[in-house]
């Protein structure tokens, strides 16, 4: 496998950490076969902005360069005076590079500063003396560890310290704007108390010197359990120099490794590192089993679905149906799994007979999609740390004379205070929203009217007519509850062989989408069911090859909610170019909509199912049954 050249192969903070949990990620994280996937861009700013806020509290503040190379000569430089506060300041000692949030240094004594974003209450310790049962709070004193043994190679016989700074859950913002406090025309002696007040320091020196005395097998690689971080190291700089290659065993922490898998297979790390001659599906491992008890087959070293012996003595389809009740179980939906991976054989198609209550749903069908937010700095003037922001919508509006209506909005003003007006007068715009069905995939939505309804009523004056027609999209005209959760009717009632371990919106998606190019359905189905419904053909033909990879521009991934959320952030606290700014405005009604289309695909895939068949529906691969 090839390796950087020892002159570039640079050990920084994230590859340190990534090693710590597994030596094989070593090779991967400095191979240049194997490039590491880019840090989420709105997210690093949104965690800069917030490290900036941190910074106001500190006197002779310097920002290095975003280049590591000219950050490292900036800090070289501020160090040579007794009294400074550094925010990005780059320290190197041989391959070990570190870069700190905020590195604070006073004649000869260095204070690492970190920035988290979990809650700290009133109640909580101000000092972190010991390695606990915490697992957060440990990877915390990981980070500072490192940072500090670093530092001690640099400045031999200095003092070193650490402080972990954390938003207050209690904290209320004094101010409109406080998010954007590197562009508001606040006074300083404001931005500074509202940032103290919402920031709690907490010193954690003492507990980052216990840690790096004797690594904790919570948190590294059982290779690495119980030795001192500065040993480890040690053991690092010899792979380093001598370009060898590390060796270690599987563990829990491969369940969550991005090179355990691949779409080439030869290029995952299990093909690579271990023989996988000894199963049939090398492909199908145990921590994609749904439900739970993964962490139980792991510790008995059972890597793969089809070495899992099957729960309760379900060793077929026949057996595990003849057991069920009106609903798919998640049991059952494991126990396919183990099966399927044995090569036994499984439904290709299973739709349990309540489904079918879903013909009556009453029209219109609003499929609806929120986008929310939750920041560490409150945008709002009395808002809390991490409160829900409703900054986006996307709705599909079916008809029951088959037309449909799209109707988006998104909030985009950074001068915008309060988005929740503009949301809520979007939002009554929808056509006859007041009438028929909201669809929802989780309860997100509904949870969202309730809390809109809850904000705007801080203000009930001056909201009235908006928590009014709140009220009626919630209840509608009838006593009938008005929100349809599509999730739990997939959770309870259908099931295809290319679902895994995920329920989530885009996994369901995708197994629908590989089920309805299977045999099974192209064979059975398709034909049956053309032109079901004339305008929603017309409706994903204006969708058809459109993805959430394909909808990205200039390198945006805004691929999950959480990308959305960032960006957005990023847009609202203005951290983006304008060239930026047009990007992301563009990709979040994209993807936004893309989800409440989501949705829509979803509910006509079973609805076509529930044209063609009656009562309990399945659907087998024949060739697997013969």
């Amino acid at each position: 496998m090839p390796v950087q050249d020892n002159e570039k192969r640079i050990i920084n903070d994230h590859i340190f950490l990534e090693t710590l949990r597994c030596p094989l990620k070593f090779i991967f994280l400095t191979s240049g076969e194997f490039p590491d996937s880019s840090r989420p861009v709105y997210r690093q700013r949104n965690k800069l902005n917030i490290r900036d806020a941190v910074a106001t509290q500190f006197k002779n503040v310097r920002h290095t360069s975003n280049e590591t190379v000219l950050a490292l000569e900036e800090t070289k430089k501020w160090l040579t005076e007794d009294d400074i506060a550094i925010c990005g300041a780059v320290v190197k000692s041989g391959s070990f590079l570190t870069r700190f949030p905020i590195l604070l240094k006073k004649e000869d004594t260095f204070t690492v500063i970190q920035i988290h974003g979990k809650l700290r209450k009133r109640t909580s310790s101000t000092d972190i003396d010991r390695v606990g049962l915490n697992r957060t709070e440990n990877n915390y004193l990981l980070k500072a560890a490192y940072r500090i043994e670093v530092l001690k190679r640099c400045f031999p016989g200095s003092e070193f310290s650490a402080e972990f700074y954390f938003p207050r859950k209690e904290f209320r913002a004094g101010l409109d704007m406080l998010h954007r406090h590197n562009s508001v025309n606040y006074s300083s002696a404001e931005i500074t108390k509202n940032f103290e007040s919402l920031f709690a320091k907490v010193t954690a020196g003492l507990g980052a010197e216990v840690l790096s005395k004797e690594l904790p097998s919570s948190l590294v690689h059982n290779q690495f359990s119980g030795k001192a971080i500065s040993l480890v190291m040690k053991e690092i700089e010899k792979w380093v120099e001598t370009g060898s290659v590390p060796s270690a065993e599987r563990s829990g922490e491969c369940g969550y490794c991005s090179y355990r898998k691949s779409d080439d297979i030869s290029k995952s790390c299990w093909q690579i590192h271990f023989d996988g001659k000894v199963v049939k599906n090398p492909k199908n491992h145990t921590f994609e089993l749904i439900g739970h008890g993964n962490v139980g087959l792991i510790e008995k070293n059972l890597w793969f679905s089809e070495q899992v012996e099957i729960s309760d003595g379900f060793s077929s389809f026949d057996v595990i149906k003849s057991h069920g009740g009106s609903k798919i179980t998640i049991q059952q939906r494991r126990n396919l799994q183990i099966l399927q991976s044995k090569n036994e054989p499984v439904p290709a198609l299973w739709m349990k007979e309540g489904i079918h209550s879903m013909k009556n749903l009453k029209y219109p069908l609003h499929f609806i999609d929120f986008e929310a937010s939750t920041y560490a700095i409150p945008l709002k003037r009395g808002d809390s740390p991490y409160q829900s922001v409703y900054f986006q919508f996307s709705a599909i509006s079916l008809y029951e004379d088959g037309g449909y209506k799209l109707t988006e909005w998104l909030d985009s003003d950074p001068e915008v205070v309060d988005p929740h007006e503009a949301f809520t007068d979007e939002l009554i715009k929808i056509p006859k929203i007041t009438e028929g069905t909201i669809i929802q995939y989780s309860p997100f939505e509904k949870q969202a009217i309730n809390r809109l309804i809850s904000d705007l009523k801080r203000n009930s004056m001056l909201n009235s007519e908006r928590i009014e027609k709140l009220m009626e999209i919630k209840t509608g005209h009838s006593v009938m509850d008005r929100f349809f959760d599509l999730s739990e009717w997939i959770r309870n009632y259908y099931y295809n062989g290319y679902l895994s371990n995920s329920l989530g919106l885009k996994q369901v998606l995708d197994g629908i989408l590989r089920f309805e190019k299977s045999p099974e359905y192209l064979n059975k189905i398709s034909d049956l069911s053309a032109g079901f419904f004339s305008e929603t053909d017309r409706l994903q033909a204006a969708f058809e090859d459109i993805t959430y990879k394909s909808i990205q521009e200039n390198g945006s991934g805004i691929e999950d909610g959480s990308a959305a959320m960032n960006a957005w952030i990023s847009l609202k606290c203005e951290l983006l170019t304008p060239a930026e700014q047009v990007t992301v405005r563009r990709v979040l009604k994209k993807y936004c909509t893309l989800d409440a289309y989501a949705m829509v695909c979803v509910y006509i895939h079973i609805l076509k199912l529930l044209s063609v068949y009656d009562g309990e529906i399945l659907l087998f691969n024949e060739k697997k049954l013969r």
